[in-house]
């Protein structure tokens, strides 16, 4: 990230162009102005800058494509529920209803109440993974300190152990099992209206 040569705040370099051009392109002038107090200015609701109201949307847009293009290589950490609720662009989530304490997104509550059902009935299934991580390469598949970590875009906030490899296999099940679903779906409808795969 560098910082805005105009503003000073901090962008993404893929995006700092574009930034910098938004502060001439759509108001001449009017950054040399930021101080007057006949120009409106608002707090960011993302990084809390002063910004001018003029620009306020473009640059909270800025804020999540930045985010949009990061989310694949730093995983977020877990949110405190106070931070949950008061953050804008956050998935509508609820505590879990079987005690366990996580904040689930309420898109996600029905896998997550599966495994939980799966868990009372034969005690087997995996282990319940904190909310907003998923199965993923850990330290060992990286190898090396903290420099090979960043830069393989991994952040220390989440403790990787021997659990990582029953995410990956129950994720790899999944995946299977939907394979299978969908062969079996693709072939009913094959049997009801007699089409072929030719």
């Amino acid at each position: 990230m560098e910082a805005c040569p105009v503003c000073g705040v901090l962008i993404h370099l893929h995006l700092l162009e574009a930034h910098v051009n938004s502060h001439f392109d759509e108001h001449p002038g009017l950054t040399s102005h930021i101080n007057e107090p006949d120009i409106p200015t608002a707090r960011c609701t993302v990084c809390g800058a002063l910004v001018p109201l003029v620009m306020l949307d473009r640059h909270e847009r800025d804020h999540e494509s930045a985010s949009a293009a990061t989310a694949a290589y730093n995983p977020p950490a877990p949110l405190p529920p106070a931070a949950a609720t008061s953050s804008s662009h956050c998935l509508p989530s609820i505590i879990c209803p079987y005690g366990c304490g996580q904040w689930i997104p309420v898109s996600e509550l029905d896998s997550h109440e599966l495994a939980h059902v799966m868990m009372a009935e034969g005690g087997q299934g995996p282990p319940l993974a904190p909310v907003g991580f998923g199965p993923g390469p850990g330290p060992s598949d990286i190898g090396g300190g903290d420099d090979e970590w960043m830069q393989a875009g991994l952040d220390d906030s989440y403790l990787y152990d021997d659990t990582d490899e029953l995410y990956d296999t129950a994720a790899a099940s999944e995946a299977a099992a939907r394979r299978l679903q969908e062969e079996q779906d693709f072939e009913a409808l094959r049997a009801k209206y007699g089409f072929s795969d030719k």
